[in-house]
């Protein structure tokens, strides 16, 4: 059947499904109260279609909260991928940091050392100016590389995280620890 067949088997249904859309068109735009129920009922599946994400960020806080890592992970590593976001933009790209910041909770708590660093890791790219993701990194680098000494990667996320906020005394102390436990100590020059 070619498209020519087609059309003229059902010329008569699509001319009436053309008559009633064009009906329901100027019904919409004409009448008043038609159209603002209308666009209150399509503003409500807009506001529902959008806050799913965040309805199934909450399921994932909740399911860090209780401790249940191992299906946390899983489920935030879905979220992960089906919502990418490179950098951070614009609101909902803000709170794909707590989205970061759990799925590496829950890595680490699975004792995922590496990925959980590596996603710690993309929390700082994310969002490169937030003093808090840096601490982040050197607090989870502390924890997971740490042993007999402290690991570089800590003492350049507490660097990064003094660069831009000068004053956070827990980043000057972990960066005075990384030199303290090694026996190095840094020389101050005056101009």
């Amino acid at each position: 059947m070619t498209v020519r067949e087609w059309f003229r088997r059902h010329e008569r249904r699509l001319a009436a499904a053309w008559l009633v859309f064009t009906l329901l068109v100027i019904l919409v735009v004409v009448v008043a109260p038609v159209r603002m129920r209308l666009l209150a009922r399509a503003q409500v599946g807009v506001d529902w279609w959008d806050g799913r994400w965040e309805r199934r960020l909450t399921v994932g806080q909740r399911l860090v909260d209780t401790g249940r890592f191992a299906e946390a992970a899983p489920y935030l590593a879905r979220l992960d991928a089906v919502f990418p976001a490179p950098h951070a933009r614009y609101g909902r790209d803000k709170e794909r940091e707590v989205l970061l910041s759990l799925l590496a909770r829950s890595y680490e708590a699975l004792g995922h050392k590496t990925i959980a660093m590596s996603t710690w890791l993309r929390l700082v790219h994310f969002d490169s100016l937030n003093y808090r993701n840096h601490v982040a990194y050197a607090r989870a680098a502390e924890r997971l590389r740490g042993g007999w000494a402290e690991q570089p990667e800590a003492r350049d996320g507490f660097a990064h995280a003094l660069r831009l906020l000068p004053s956070h005394l827990p980043s000057l102390r972990g960066y005075s620890k990384y030199y303290l436990d090694r026996g190095e100590f840094l020389t101050v020059r005056s101009a």
